[in-house]
């Protein structure tokens, strides 16, 4: 029994049903470095996504875009959260669900931010979107291989030019 005034709020996640082989919804979702996201040709940008190996304490982005290839709109729940073992960074979170208005023909895109603290193998249990309480459509899951650092160097960012090109480079 309180002894004052009490406000009580409960939330709970349950299992979800839906076909999401049928959905109309599109979704993608890809991990960046923060410090070394795009790549350079020819004076265009383009996206430099991280597919293989992630450096522990290292700020990792996720991007998400969702869209409604269809004339109708669409209101739908999206579920996102970090991957396991991960931390959240710049105003992040762990877990987040968000009501979403997507108009007939449009995108929608978000991003957040974690790192991971130690090495290891974690898995990520990808961004879900339901529609009526039932899953529509989902991001193929996928397990982060962390290590101490990373094997794979970009030799033409400016984060590595600047510190260890030649003067050619």
């Amino acid at each position: 029994k309180a002894a004052s005034d009490v406000i009580l709020f409960h939330k709970q996640v349950q299992e979800a049903t839906g076909d999401i082989q049928k959905s109309v919804l599109l979704i993608n979702q890809s991990f960046f470095a923060r410090d070394d996201r795009y790549r350079y040709e020819n004076n265009e940008q383009f996206d430099k996504f991280v597919t293989k190996e992630f450096e522990k304490g290292r700020v990792y982005g996720c991007q998400l875009v969702l869209t409604n290839p269809t004339s109708t709109r669409r209101t739908v729940d999206v579920l996102q959260q970090i991957p396991a073992g991960a931390i959240p960074v710049l105003s992040g979170m762990q877990t987040k669900s968000r009501h979403a208005l997507l108009e007939p023909y449009s995108t929608q895109s978000q991003e957040y931010y974690f790192y991971f603290p130690t090495e290891g193998e974690f898995p990520h249990y990808p961004v879900h979107v339901a529609q009526h309480e039932q899953v529509v459509a989902a991001a193929e899951p996928f397990v982060f291989k962390v290590v101490a650092e990373v094997d794979e160097i970009d030799k033409d960012s400016w984060e590595h030019v600047s510190q260890f090109g030649t003067d050619q480079q």
